[in-house]
């Protein structure tokens, strides 16, 4: 291994030859060269023991000399050390603390669209008077719809819905019951914010309505009476009379006078029937005659 060092010649900067065997390593990565057994070998010179024109130059202990490869560049910089010296010096650094405070964050405005206004409640319904009023945050609440609904039922009313769209994605509602139409205030952005938002406007009219006022009422027409001799024959049969108080009736059918107008024919009584017993079978049986004399006319040429 002596022998290999000894044999090597190692490169400095300043371009002289030097052995191996005589350079020393220190603590920072870098090789110092022996002063005291050290000769400079030129590029075309021997070492002391096999030449005479080998020349030495003495080196001071205290220079440290570089080799490629093995240390770092002769121009290298701590950037660290660097920059902290230069911001004691010359730099006058800001507190991050006081920045903030002097830059404060503005938050972006949000954008709201110049149609997203409240309007009044207007009785005709057009494109122009329905303008949107909820935003997209406003929560659905069935409830509202539901209470409609069971007023509506309470009350023998049908509300029924109509729902347009007033520009895309944007809706209004209509609900209508017992002849009255109740339009929404604007255009919502979903259609059950708009149904909520117009049966909430209909609830105190229907709250209004009687809940007995629509109820079912009984029929006022009780048929034909039924004569003495008609009442004795159903006695001494055994008959009784329906559950529901039928009796023999009479029916015939009649036409309008525009019909009338256009064929004579049709004036008068047309497939009348006489004491039936019940509406419904006499109903039948004047249908029967009518169809039938319908079929047997003929239009005239």
């Amino acid at each position: 291994m002596d022998e290999l060092l000894n044999s090597l010649l190692v490169p400095l900067n300043n371009g002289s030859l030097v052995r191996a065997s005589q350079l020393l390593p220190t603590n920072n990565g870098k090789y110092r060269r022996e002063v005291d057994d050290m000769a400079e070998v030129g590029p075309g010179g021997s070492n002391s023991n096999g030449n005479q024109n080998m020349s030495t130059s003495p080196v001071p202990p205290a220079q440290t000399l570089e080799i490629e490869g093995l240390s770092r560049p002769g121009n290298y910089i701590n950037v660290e050390e660097h920059i902290r010296e230069a911001s004691h010096d010359e730099m006058d650094l800001q507190n991050i603390d006081d920045w903030e405070r002097e830059n404060l964050r503005q938050e972006k405005p949000r954008f709201v669209p110049a149609t997203l206004q409240t309007v009044k409640i207007h009785t005709d319904y057009t494109a122009e008077n329905h303008k949107p009023v909820a935003s997209q945050d406003a929560k659905y609440n069935p409830e509202i719809v539901a209470k409609l609904q069971s007023l509506c039922w309470e009350r023998g009313l049908t509300a029924s819905f109509d729902i347009a769209e007033t520009s895309p994605r944007l809706f209004a509602a209509s609900v209508s019951f017992a002849g009255q139409t109740v339009n929404s205030e604007g255009s919502f952005p979903a259609k059950r914010l708009a149904e909520e938002n117009v049966c909430r406007l209909a609830i105190p009219i229907v709250e209004h309505f009687d809940p007995n006022s629509t109820k079912r009422k009984e029929s006022s027409d009780e048929g034909m009476p039924v004569d003495r001799i008609t009442d004795e024959e159903l006695n001494g049969s055994n008959w009784a009379d329906g559950a529901f108080g039928a009796s023999y009736v009479d029916m015939a059918a009649y036409f309008n006078m525009l019909d009338v107008q256009k064929d004579s024919r049709l004036a008068g009584p047309i497939g009348k029937v006489e004491r039936v017993f019940g509406k419904k079978q006499a109903k039948e049986q004047c249908c029967e005659k009518v169809l039938s004399f319908l079929k047997e006319l003929k239009p005239r040429s």
